[in-house]
């Protein structure tokens, strides 16, 4: 059966206390604003390598939208987002996790290298 593509919103995959949702938490309380990944790693704590790798990610998954000069941004039609977003209790989850843990060596370094690697790559090829 066919469904309004304007009302049809998937799952959020998305764990509180994580860079992912720490960005999507900022964003979203300000959807009026768009910002670069240097401003995001900036104004959250992350490398902006990190921010800007995490950022193109959210956009893949159609969690954020980005203007031609690579300022990210909520999107209007994204509810279920707004939702998850005033669900959670601080714009600044993931450093409230962090610190209540003391620790981010859960981390797999090299991993999220890998990844950061990959996602600059394809950022170079968008911009060419």
């Amino acid at each position: 059966m066919p469904i309004l593509l304007d009302k049809h919103q998937t799952q959020i995959d998305v764990e509180p206390g994580t860079i992912k949702s720490a960005i999507l938490a900022y964003l979203y309380r300000n959807p009026e604003l768009g910002f670069q990944p240097s401003e995001i790693g900036e104004e959250l704590g992350i490398e902006q390598r990190r921010a800007a790798a995490v950022l193109t990610n959210l956009f893949k998954l159609g969690y954020l939208g980005k203007t031609a000069d690579r300022y990210f941004h909520a999107l209007e039609h994204r509810e279920n987002l707004d939702e998850y977003v005033n669900g959670l209790d601080s714009p600044y989850e993931f450093e409230d996790s962090v610190l209540e843990s003391g620790s981010t060596q859960e981390i797999d370094e090299k991993a999220l290298e890998s990844e950061v690697e990959k996602l600059e790559a394809e950022l170079e090829k968008e911009l060419d």
